[in-house]
């Protein structure tokens, strides 16, 4: 029986030492376990990709409370599972792309609260998230956008 593979990045807010920590966990990952989980935690992990950066099927990038992707550089396009609760994962800066077989997204991932003044940003922010082979269904939670 092969066991998952799992690293963890824990976020700075600083996308000097979070973009190469974060790259290197990926590779790990990708290289020498051929797949597993990279779970984010402790913040904002800031991202400044130089270069498009895809991350496969075999990876699961899972965000844990408390944490969001902040991806500033070039565009993040997750392939992967992605794992997180009914809480905010990307900042309002983040550039990303689902393009996963995901079964839903939830518009709180993006920042869009039921009962906040505005929710169009998020929601646009989510809806250009979307890959052509992304989710299809959008869990919106109890209340007014």
């Amino acid at each position: 029986m092969q066991l998952d593979s799992w690293l963890t990045v824990s976020a700075t807010g600083d996308a000097r030492s979070d973009t190469p920590a974060f790259l290197v966990a990926f590779a790990t990952l990708s290289l020498v376990h051929d797949g597993g989980t990279l779970s984010v935690v402790g913040g904002i992990l800031r991202l400044d990709l130089q270069g498009d950066l895809i991350v496969p099927e075999n990876i699961n990038l899972r965000v844990e409370a408390g944490a969001m992707i902040e991806n500033l550089g070039a565009r993040l396009t997750l392939r992967g599972p992605l794992t997180a609760g009914q809480y905010q994962v990307f900042s309002a800066a983040s550039r990303q792309v689902l393009d996963n077989r995901l079964s839903e997204v939830y518009p709180i991932w993006w920042g869009a609260e039921p009962g906040a003044d505005d929710a169009a940003p998020a929601l646009d922010r989510m809806l250009t998230s979307l890959g052509a082979n992304g989710p299809r269904v959008v869990r919106f939670g109890g209340g007014s956008y």
